[in-house]
């Protein structure tokens, strides 16, 4: 064979890996569906109601990370954001306490999340 010919499938066959390898790490880890600008609601906690912020989910490739914004103007950025058995659940540092949410997809909507505050109070959020 020409050595022009073999060069050309060896460059396919490197581009067909680099393209596989790609394509299998830009899908794994994240749910495109939960990145975007979220108002939340906390429902109904002791001694001042209803709360609510806004909320911002990004991600990369394997990775989420994101940060609210409280009423009051301050930012918090989540120590953690996972996705787990199709809930993305958060940790981060408020009040100096570690506290966190799981929130899920509704079912018949993938603009409105639906879950629990620390398990104790519902919250809820729509896409902004």
């Amino acid at each position: 064979m020409d050595k022009k010919v073999i060069g050309v499938k060896l460059l396919f066959f490197c581009f067909c890996i680099l393209i596989g390898c790609t394509t299998k790490n830009a899908n794994k880890g994240i749910d495109n569906d939960y990145l975007g600008h979220w108002e939340i609601r906390i429902k109904e906690m002791p001694k001042v109601g209803d709360v609510s912020f806004d909320m911002n989910i990004m991600g990369n490739d394997s990775a989420y990370y994101g940060y609210f914004v409280e009423l009051n103007g301050d930012t918090v950025f989540f120590n953690k954001v996972e996705l787990e058995d199709e809930c993305l659940n958060t940790e981060y540092e408020w009040g100096g306490h570690e506290v966190g949410f799981k929130v899920k997809l509704h079912e018949n909507n993938k603009n409105i999340l639906e879950g629990s505050f620390m398990r104790f109070f519902d919250i809820e959020g729509k896409r902004k």
